[in-house]
């Protein structure tokens, strides 16, 4: 039992040295200058397109970085993404991750898919529904 619990602690030392070293942080001007990508989204709504194409292909570009270095996260949802004041996205909740090859386009398009339902879900409460248009705008800054 010990060993086991061992290895799970250095994975999760691991991944967390991972990831401050590979993804960019965005700078602080706040105490906490983060809001949840789906709130943002949401106060969206009556906003301009151009505002809510910049936020999903912002999301989208946050998960390319993943899977470039070969990171899949498991529970990626509209909550787990976080929008900071400057327009960056951050990742978060990587208790679940797992590393693998990187580019896998499997996994990639599972992630992506799973960000969309829990997005879709989220918009439902509020009688809406994201549209193609906007699911076109995340897989465009995916690609980029």
């Amino acid at each position: 039992l010990v060993p086991f619990l061992s290895c799970c602690f250095l994975h999760t030392l691991l991944l967390s040295l991972f990831f401050f070293l590979m993804i960019r942080r965005p700078p602080r001007s706040t105490l906490f200058p983060y809001t949840t990508l789906f709130r943002s989204y949401r106060d969206y709504r009556g906003a301009p397109a151009a505002k809510r194409r910049r936020l999903l292909e912002a999301a989208g570009r946050a998960m390319r970085s993943l899977v470039r270095v070969g990171v899949y996260h498991v529970d990626l949802n509209a909550t787990n993404l976080l929008l900071h004041e400057d327009g960056e996205v951050a990742v978060i909740d990587f208790d679940r991750a797992k590393l693998g090859r990187p580019d896998s386009a499997r996994r990639a398009r599972r992630g992506r898919d799973r960000f969309w339902r829990s997005l879709a879900k989220l918009e439902a409460r509020a009688g809406v529904a994201p549209t193609a248009a906007e699911r076109g705008w995340l897989e465009q800054g995916y690609e980029l």
